[in-house]
């Protein structure tokens, strides 16, 4: 008797076992996409004018790229260049002519304000300079901090103020403040 209550208990465990419903899992929820946020300036190209009061050439042409590299952190960089119209003796006739020297710069810039259609960016640049010489060419080395405020006046352009402080290290050991206004568009 003892040996057919085990076999009863074991065949019970077993139906009751088996007799259960099947447990379906809880649903999985399916992957939430987050479309990475629009950065709050657009990549923007653009060009303008300089007034340098301490250069040999009072007056700039620049044309520039300023793109997001991190938007989510406001990050974002630029590509310069200026052209530098220079006035010349020729030493032949002794006529005068323009010459022209040219920057090339790359930035970067940390955006710190956004308000509407307003932004402020605070960063720098650094690049290299080539120019006529009296004999040849003459290159160099130029850097500069820069405050970017871009006010976005229509979907497709915006307007550029973006004073440069560049440090002249000669016998003056100053630093030339170098204003720069242009118009900017989206590509």
């Amino acid at each position: 008797m003892k040996a057919f209550s085990i076999v009863l208990c074991f065949f019970l465990a077993l139906t009751v076992a088996f007799a259960q419903e099947p447990v379906t899992p809880a649903p999985v929820p399916a992957p939430v996409i987050v479309a990475p946020a629009a950065p709050a300036v657009p990549t923007l190209l653009g060009f303008g004018v300089a007034a340098d009061q301490l250069g040999s050439s009072r007056w700039n042409f620049w044309g520039t790229a300023i793109y997001p590299v991190v938007s989510s952190v406001g990050l974002y960089t630029s590509s310069t260049a200026d052209v530098f119209p220079v006035l010349k003796t020729d030493p032949a006739t002794g006529k005068p002519y323009y010459a022209a020297k040219a920057a090339f710069r790359q930035g970067v810039h940390k955006l710190l304000l956004h308000q509407g259609k307003f932004s402020f960016l605070l960063g720098g640049d650094a690049g290299v300079a080539a120019g006529q010489a009296t004999s040849g060419m003459q290159f160099n080395f130029n850097g500069s901090f820069t405050a970017t405020a871009i006010y976005q006046f229509s979907d497709k352009w915006a307007v550029v103020f973006a004073p440069r402080g560049m440090y002249i290290p000669d016998a003056t050991n100053t630093w030339n403040i170098v204003p720069q206004v242009g118009v900017l568009f989206k590509p």
